[in-house]
């Protein structure tokens, strides 16, 4: 009787320990998706085709032709407040229909292309495009060559004026 209760026991003790162990990493895999939720925030979009669908789409709305891949994408947070470089950079975005003004503080995507079909710079690999994403919408974007001597302005504009690509 003795033996049955102990062999009892050790099958009891068993279970309660694969029980917690199972326990224990439930827990764990639920903290983690937790911690990644919070840690990311809730306005980062994570780089996919989709995302980058919507940028190629939107340069090519413009007549822009970039190289299939993308040079980089580059996680970013808006200051709460603009220093007097991201207030001429956003008066750059305003001539264009775009306020990234209302974006402060949030976390937002930056996509890199190289241009392609730039007038003048055809073959030129400093030509680049960097547009700026929220929640897959475009909120703003530039032109701009990334040489010593480069020259930065709006998608809807080119270096000999308005664009008239194509």
């Amino acid at each position: 009787m003795v033996a049955s209760h102990i062999y009892l026991c050790e099958v009891i003790v068993l279970f309660a320990n694969r029980f917690f162990l199972f326990l224990r990493g439930f827990v764990f895999i639920v903290l983690s998706v937790i911690v990644g939720v919070l840690c990311c925030g809730r306005n980062a979009l994570p780089a996919s085709s989709t995302a980058d669908d919507v940028c190629v789409s939107f340069l090519l709305s413009y007549g822009w032709e970039t190289e299939e891949d993308m040079v980089e994408t580059v996680y970013l947070t808006l200051p709460e407040e603009f220093d007097a470089v991201y207030r001429e950079y956003n008066a750059l975005q305003k001539k264009q229909g775009f306020d990234l003004e209302r974006y402060k503080g949030k976390n937002i995507i930056k996509n890199v292309y190289k241009i392609t079909n730039y007038p003048g710079f055809e073959n030129d690999e400093t030509i680049r495009a960097n547009v700026y994403t929220l929640d897959g919408k475009v909120i703003g974007a530039d032109i701009c060559s990334v040489r010593l001597d480069g020259f930065m302005h709006g998608v809807n504009e080119c270096l000999y004026g308005k664009v008239e690509i194509g």
